[in-house]
């Protein structure tokens, strides 16, 4: 029945999830400690949720022909753009793993200012993510909120910290090749964010009655 398979969907996307989250803590940790094989275990991920994407995707856009209730369709579609989220932001995860390893091939380096600003902004939205996925899993309208909370912040930390780091340029503590990574790098979590409150955004949605 379309409830039932509803809630395997369901299932499926806290997966997705699961290893979305994974994927940022990975990321994350290769700025400040790179290694090949969390770089290769990202893009790993990457793959999987490609293909998770397009198969759970593709049930739901055929579950969403059925005859379903007002409720189960709203969910349909908002299941929809959620794993379309979770695919995109590990998208972000890959492009950040690549910028690492593309920096430590090349022999550059951050500034140790530049270290602490990227683990700032790192953490901050791995923690949006971290509420949306809590609210996604146990319908929580609190964990909604407190994802578009730090949302927020990630938005007002991205700004002080390009602006923070052009300052570091001019005073050459930092060289253009890494600064031109660094601001790579924060606009990726700033999008990782973005894509943790759309999450969000979609349980407030269901949570909310339906008209």
């Amino acid at each position: 029945t379309p409830p039932i398979a509803l809630e395997q969907c369901n299932k499926l996307a806290i997966g997705m999830a699961n290893l979305a989250s994974t994927s940022v803590q990975r990321a994350l940790g290769l700025i400040t400690s790179y290694n090949e094989e969390d770089a290769k275990l990202v893009c790993e991920v990457e793959d999987q949720l490609d293909q998770y994407e397009d198969q759970i995707g593709s049930y739901l856009v055929k579950l969403s022909t059925k005859t379903l209730s007002v409720d189960d369709s709203r969910a349909v579609s908002l299941l929809l753009h959620s794993i379309s989220d979770l695919e995109r932001i590990s998208d972000h995860c890959e492009d950040v793993a690549g910028m690492c390893d593309d920096l430590y091939r090349n022999g550059d380096d951050f500034s140790i200012g530049a270290y602490e600003d990227l683990k700032e902004i790192g953490e901050c939205s791995a923690q949006t993510l971290f509420y949306a996925l809590d609210a996604r899993k146990y319908q929580k309208e609190l964990s909604s909120e407190q994802a578009l909370q730090c949302e927020e912040q990630v938005d007002a930390l991205e700004v002080s910290l390009r602006e923070k780091h052009m300052r570091r340029l001019t005073e050459k503590k930092c060289n253009l090749e890494s600064g031109v990574v660094f601001l790579d790098v924060i606009e990726n979590y700033e999008r990782i964010s973005d894509h943790a409150t759309n999450i969000a955004k979609y349980v407030l949605h269901e949570l909310e009655p339906v008209q």
